[in-house]
């Protein structure tokens, strides 16, 4: 079973991201959407190689924990950039089961909704035909997906507390 986020949680999670990106990444809030959306679309696929480079740790590794922490605080801001509020990613994002019980498994699985991101923003440069908004909901949706149905099965409801914490480490400087 995964984490269990509820809307309300999503919703604070969502409101504090905000704040946190306007008081410490003003430079990345003030992008126009498209280059925010691709500079956040890095961050997450620097966080599928990490977690290939981990591919044999299991979910309860620290760094595997922070990893999918990470991954959850760059889906925050890409919800907010695109304007997708608590009551669109609550059921998508607590849905399913568990997948896999290695970093690479967490890798494989969040690859195809970040390629399907990147794919986006490439598509954007190039004005290709396509519905922007509508594929860049829909994947980071997947993404979240992901990330919960990694979560450490001791840690299953402390969602909130993790990103919180890692929100606080970034706050005073002791960023690794």
């Amino acid at each position: 079973m995964l984490p269990r986020v509820s809307q309300l949680q999503l919703q604070v999670l969502l409101s504090r991201q905000r704040e946190h990106d306007a008081r410490y990444h003003r430079d990345i809030q003030g992008l126009a959407i498209g280059p925010r959306i691709q500079h956040l679309t890095l961050h997450l696929a620097k966080y599928v190689g990490r977690l290939s480079s981990l591919r044999d740790d299991q979910r309860t590794s620290p760094l595997v924990t922070r990893t999918l922490v990470d991954g959850l605080i760059v889906s925050m801001s890409v919800c907010n950039a695109i304007e997708l509020g608590a009551e669109s990613i609550a059921t998508s994002a607590n849905e399913g089961a568990k997948l896999g019980a290695t970093a690479g498994d967490a890798a494989l699985s969040l690859a195809v909704p970040v390629g399907r991101l990147a794919k986006a923003c490439e598509a954007m440069d190039h004005l290709e035909y396509l519905d922007y908004t509508r594929e860049i909901k829909s994947a980071i949706r997947d993404v979240l997906h992901v990330l919960l149905a990694f979560w450490p099965d001791a840690q299953e409801f402390l969602v909130v507390e993790e990103v919180t914490d890692r929100w606080l480490e970034i706050e005073n400087g002791r960023v690794a």
